[in-house]
């Protein structure tokens, strides 16, 4: 299954795409200027989570395993149950709003 049967999630997969690839331009940019260890996070005791960059390419492959993931899932399920096959498609559109979302802050506090 290289492209999905339904043209629906086929375009969600598309702009699911095109939001992934953001996060990768903006990694692929910076990562030559970050530091050895960066700031991943703040807990809600104040501590603070530190990682390396290899943590921010990571979380990018995650979400894009994920999508993946659920993208198979979704055009195996629309033949059954449409509703659920188009909301699970919907659903790669807010991992890789969150993927990037998460990548972009992490670059910017950093």
């Amino acid at each position: 299954m290289l492209l999905p049967r339904d043209r629906y999630i086929r375009a969600l997969a598309g702009f699911s795409l095109a939001l992934l690839l953001v996060p990768l331009g903006l990694i692929g940019r910076r990562a030559a200027n970050l530091p050895d260890e960066l700031v991943l996070g703040f807990e809600s005791d104040g501590t603070v989570r530190f990682g390396a960059v290899a943590d921010v390419w990571g979380i990018w492959i995650m979400g894009v395993v994920f999508a993946a993931v659920n993208l198979v899932l979704a055009d195996a399920i629309v033949r059954h149950n449409r509703a659920l096959g188009y909301g699970m498609a919907t659903a790669n559109l807010i991992v890789a709003g969150l993927t990037l979302a998460a990548i972009g802050t992490i670059l910017s506090i950093n």
